[in-house]
């Protein structure tokens, strides 16, 4: 950083120098009626002309200058990507007072300061003794916090009334020291001329919400309206018009920029900045721009209003914090209001409007089984959604746009394409899992930086592990070696009490963090098992099954224990690593307290650990596995008999009542139970599977085809409607949820139907049947799946007979007899050699096919 201390003479020097060189027609005593710009901070640090400094130094004897003076300078070097010269250094205080001495009348003040380390604008600004309450956004904080002064910076415009007494800007820091950047001064522009009015007609025609509705859209007719205005404002120096609208070209021109640049990788190589910093930034500007509240005078009102409602709604659908959504619910309302009958403001604003679909004119006769209608469609419009994303987004090297690590989570509603054939899913899956796998976010085969296991674990665990399924590629089992390695060797180690827990929850592919809280054992490194336990089941390699029981019964033992009252057969939050104790120094055992609220019991409450214990017992026969299953479906069943509330709000936090409450509300709770129920044929909670279980297990307990449909409703609830805030709105790609806002799971109930498994995002490979070769009018559903049988049935909506390949995975290897009914009946001999064998079907035309294996 240059010193803050300069000789008289060479201040001297540089005062004339801008005076009569950058401005000959301006000095700071004549306070000509045109645009002022002042850099606060280091004057020697950029080459600019036309500013004016803002040294630390620079008082009132010098005509402009501090009241107030700051303490410090800081500079910014690094985000010379992103910012003007007169932006990348500025001035420190925790309180500010700048005077300079301007004539009589109304004029504009831009401030340009950083947003610190304040998720929310604590700073107090005043213009001439007048305090000013401008709107400023608010933001989620990070969850882990802050620990670096943020690479954005915010902007307030207001309007000003000089009298005689000239222009004094005040600003006072709170939680937070004022970082100014610079300020921007204009008289108020006025329209005289004929060029002026040409210019607001430009205006008003670009500012209409009507011209940039999609993100493609995006910075459309404001390039050329920049550099128009860029030309005038040269041309007439003098004229503020120019000046004024030049800049909130240029403010709405740059937020809209990085709105369009949304997560994708290069972009953040390009800019400096993470996604969250640009759409931050990008809101904050916009905050400025909108400050200007009239918007029959303003005429980008419209527009920037649209995009500060678009942006701050998709924050709010990333984060879920009721921080942002209250102004995007405000902004997008009064657009709404302007234009009632447009489609896309009101699903904005909480309408359901249906999407023009070819996928409704499926053959409704009485021949046609109700199950696969419904299940057409559903696959049809799903795939609408998957299309546009592979066909219009993805990129060469795979990318969504989201940032790699949402562009994986977007998969997860989409294995029932994948595992029905979809040759168009399979395809973008492979595409962004190898863009993954190479990418600088994955060394080793796992997350190069040690983060959250929630973040770390998601570029491998939703890519890596279902190619298995669908691929012969001998390189996609080896890389579920690497996950295996990790666990073996950094990730888990056998603690004081001789139990293998993993020693973190913070862990790349090189290194974990065992600072605490971070040293404990969660739920949620089941995902980073996830390719483990796929790497067992499809090669049974013996020390890999060896590790994932060692781990499950380490957990079996917690489970089983009631330490900090918590109950029998209910798993704790997290267990710190060393010393087993549940939530480490926490006083209770089901808040984690761990940053991120996730790690909280209530999250999963469990679920994934019983699926882990479940899918460890079916690779070793270990029964002892399955007792917090059968504790867990005891307490419900007693719950229910005593007639306690299944709500629980109506329990006390921690108490075994909210537990079994809370477990009993979990859709994969009864995913699980479901994947026990029919593999071990145990009849005795049939009777609370038909209350509270999965409509798939309702089915296959009661043959009630109802049950199927009523399950698929809840995916076309939200796949018939609003089909731009799947596709072409979306700003976090890991925000599309054909499942709805619950994420209620009815793709996993449709994936249930045509292969067997229902574990919501294929966590755990219990597929009985997958689909290759199929055809668009191709439906499936698995009316009953074991080690020693199989049957489905078939129907296909289209004009021809087709060939498609399907793959047992489940059956016994071993002689089978394959009963094909269509309506004909007609058998042939089948022998299972290996798992995941094709085998040929020819399907009929509009003809129910039903298919059984029988030993």
């Amino acid at each position: 950083m240059k010193s803050m201390h300069y000789s008289s003479l060479l201040y001297s020097v540089y005062m004339i120098a801008i005076c009569f060189f950058s401005f000959p027609a301006f000095s700071v005593c004549s306070a000509t009626q045109h645009a002022h710009t002042f850099d606060a901070g280091n004057p020697l640090s950029h080459p600019e002309k036309g500013i004016f400094s803002l040294m630390p130094d620079q008082t009132l004897e010098k005509e402009y200058g501090w009241q107030i003076a700051p303490h410090s300078v800081f500079e910014r070097r690094d985000l010379a990507k992103t910012r003007a010269p007169w932006l990348r250094d500025g001035v420190t205080g925790k309180s500010l007072a700048f005077y300079a001495p301007f004539s009589r009348g109304k004029w504009w003040v831009s401030i340009f300061y950083e947003a610190g380390m304040q998720d929310s604008c604590t700073i107090s600004f005043s213009l001439n003794g007048k305090s000013l309450q401008p709107e400023m956004t608010s933001f989620s904080p990070p969850a882990e916090g802050r620990r670096s002064i943020q690479d954005i910076y915010r902007v307030l415009q207001a309007p000003v009334s000089i009298t005689d007494k000239g222009l004094q800007i005040r600003m006072v820091g709170k939680q937070d020291s004022v970082r100014l950047l610079g300020l921007r001064v204009y008289p108020h522009p006025v329209v005289k001329t004929a060029q002026h009015r040409e210019i607001m007609k430009k205006l008003k025609h670009a500012g209409k919400y009507t011209r940039v509705k999609s993100l493609d859209s995006l910075m459309t007719g404001l390039k050329p309206l920049l550099a128009e205005l860029l030309q005038l404002e040269r041309k007439h120096p003098q004229d503020p018009f120019f000046s004024y609208w030049h800049e909130q070209v240029s403010l709405l021109l740059k937020a809209e920029h990085y709105i369009k640049l949304m997560g994708w990788e290069w972009a953040t190589k390009e800019t400096g900045l993470s996604i969250f910093d640009r759409y931050h930034g990008a809101a904050m500007i916009l905050d400025g721009v909108l400050m200007n509240k009239d918007p029959e005078y303003f005429p980008l009102y419209e527009r920037a209003i649209w995009q500060r409602g678009r942006v701050l709604y998709w924050l709010d659908r990333e984060r879920g914090s009721g921080r942002e959504i209250r102004r995007a619910i405000k902004d997008l309302n009064w657009l709404a209001q302007r234009y009632p009958s447009e489609p896309l403001l009101a699903m904005y604003t909480g309408k359901k409007i249906e999407t023009r679909s070819a996928c409704i004119d499926i053959d409704r006769s009485q021949q046609v089984p109700e199950w696969a209608r419904v299940q057409r469609e559903a696959l049809c419009r799903l795939s609408e959604i998957l299309y546009w994303w592979v066909n219009e987004r993805q990129a060469e090297n795979g990318e969504f746009g989201g940032k790699l690590g949402d562009d994986v989570e977007l998969l997860r509603a989409f294995p029932p394409l994948v595992l029905s054939g979809d040759p168009w899913a399979q395809k973008g899956w492979k595409k962004l899992a190898d863009a993954v796998w190479n990418s600088e976010k994955v060394y080793k085969g796992f997350s190069a930086e040690p983060i959250d296991v929630e973040h770390a674990s998601e570029f491998i665990s939703d890519t890596a592990p279902e190619l298995v399924l669908f691929s012969d590629d001998s390189l996609y089992i080896e890389r579920l070696y690497a996950s295996a390695a990790h666990f073996d060797t950094l990730w888990t180690g056998i603690n004081d009490a001789g139990l293998r827990y993993f020693k973190s929850s913070w862990f790349g592919s090189t290194s974990i963090r065992t600072d605490p809280p971070r040293n404990r054992d969660v739920e949620m490194n089941t995902r980073a098992a996830k390719a483990v336990r796929y790497l067992a089941w499809k090669t049974g390699d013996p020390k890999v099954i060896d590790l994932l029981h060692q781990w499950s019964r380490a957990w079996l033992s917690a489970a089983l224990r009631t330490d900090k009252g918590k109950p029998k057969g209910i798993f704790p939050a997290s267990i710190r690593f060393d010393d087993g104790v549940f939530n480490g120094d926490e006083p209770t055992w089901h808040i984690a307290n761990m940053y991120w609220t996730y790690y909280d019991w209530r999250h999963g409450a469990g679920t994934s650990l019983l699926d882990q214990l479940w899918f460890t017992y079916t690779l070793t026969n270990d029964r002892e596995l399955l007792q917090p299953l059968y504790l867990c479906l005891e307490q419900i069943q007693d719950h229910l008999e005593r007639g306690l509330s299944l709500d629980p709000r109506d329990h006390t936090p921690g108490s075994k009542a909210w537990a079994f409450a809370t477990l009993a509300n979990k859709a994969k709770f009864w995913q699980v139970v479901e994947r026990w129920r029919f593999s071990m044929d145990d009849d005795r909670y049939d009777a609370l599977i038909l209350d509270m279980g999965t409509p798939y297990a309702k089915f296959r307990l009661t043959g009630n085809e109802s049950e199927l449909v009523n399950g698929l409703q809840k995916v076309l609830t939200n796949v018939r409607y609003n089909h731009p805030l799947l596709t072409d709105q979306v700003l976090h790609t890991d925000r599309v949820y054909p499942d709805g806002e619950s994420a209620d799971l009815g793709t996993a109930h449709l994936k249930a139907m045509l292969t067997g498994n229902g574990i919501y995002a294929n966590a755990s490979p219990y597929e009985a049947v997958t689909w290759e070769d199929t055809h668009p009018d191709f439906t499936a559903l698995v009316r009953d799946a074991s080690k020693e049988g199989l049957h489905v049935e078939l129907y296909s909506f289209a004009d021809s007979e087709q060939t498609l390949t399907m793959r047992v995975w489940q059956l016994d290897k071993g002689d089978y007899k394959m009963h094909i009914t269509n309506p004909q009946k007609r058998s042939k001999s089948v022998t299972v050699q290996q798992t995941g064998q094709r085998i040929q079907i020819d399907l009929k035309p509009q003809t129910l096919t039903s298919i059984k294996f029988v030993p």
